[in-house]
């Protein structure tokens, strides 16, 4: 077995897959999220390494050398030849680095529930790369989560702090922090000056609440979820969201219900009034 340190560029990297056989499929979504990552920035040169063993099959890496091939790009990296066939199941079999992990290694305070936070919110800002608004949506890698913390670090820290507040308000719990958080931002984005999206989500806690309001739903659907066990999607949760929010700023008046399927487009957010 021998390793070492090679200038991959498109070249190289084709060279390599050429005599890449008996390995598993190439998964083409996975390529174009490396290759979106490598033209934006978001892929360093961190040591990891590309595994090849003495038929020429890549046993680790033949979705980085495809990227680099089809976005013409290079780097450095450490290539390990000569592994024994037999090897692949023990190949990559630790537990991922999650974006928790990410934070807490940079020193974060509240590193949990920052990081879903950013998570959450910076996938609602990115949304138009992936129109259907589902949980891809929202898998934002974790460089540019922690790059996007760093540069908004104070509101994240407010945002998370006045999440928590209202939070702790509820006399059933059917909002998490990060689902607060998130409503805010989608509401009112890197900004507090709004004192009505402050009351709509004090309504949404159960806090002064009016019956049959856009809140109240909103509650109720939530509960009616929460006790039969059925999980909502996060494109409905958004959907639902927005509808009550509209609802509210419109005037908040008395409704029978959100009127707000599943099959719907997610709506429109309007801009606070006050």
């Amino acid at each position: 077995m021998q390793a070492e340190i090679v200038l991959v560029n498109r070249q190289k990297a084709s060279d390599y897959l050429k005599n890449n056989v008996n390995n598993r499929p190439l998964n083409k979504g996975l390529v174009a999220r490396y290759v979106y990552l490598m033209s934006r920035g978001l892929w360093k040169e961190n040591g990891e390494s590309i595994i090849i063993d003495t038929n020429g099959t890549i046993k680790d890496g033949q979705h980085r050398l495809s990227a680099i091939a089809e976005g013409n790009f290079e780097y450095h990296i450490p290539i390990i030849t000569g592994v024994d066939p037999s090897v692949m199941s023990t190949i990559d079999t630790g537990r991922k680095r999650s974006l928790y992990d990410v934070f807490h290694m940079e020193g974060v305070k509240n590193a949990h529930q920052l990081a879903a936070t950013v998570r959450r919110t910076l996938g609602w800002d990115n949304r138009k790369l992936t129109p259907t608004l589902d949980r891809s949506t929202f898998t934002t890698p974790h460089i540019a989560c922690l790059n996007h913390f760093k540069k908004n670090e104070d509101y994240y820290k407010v945002l998370n702090a006045k999440s928590v507040k209202l939070v702790t308000q509820q006399d059933v719990r059917l909002f998490s922090i990060t689902d607060v958080a998130f409503l805010r931002h989608i509401i009112e984005p890197y900004n507090f000056k709004s004192t009505s999206c402050y009351q709509f989500i004090e309504q949404c806690m159960g806090i002064n609440m009016p019956p049959k309001s856009a809140a109240y739903h909103l509650r109720k659907i939530l509960a009616a979820n929460k006790k039969n066990f059925a999980k909502i999607t996060i494109r409905q949760k958004v959907g639902l969201y927005i509808t009550a929010w509209n609802l509210y700023n419109s005037g908040n008046a008395e409704i029978d219900g959100l009127g707000y399927k599943a099959t719907d487009d997610i709506p429109e957010v309007s801009k606070p009034r006050y």
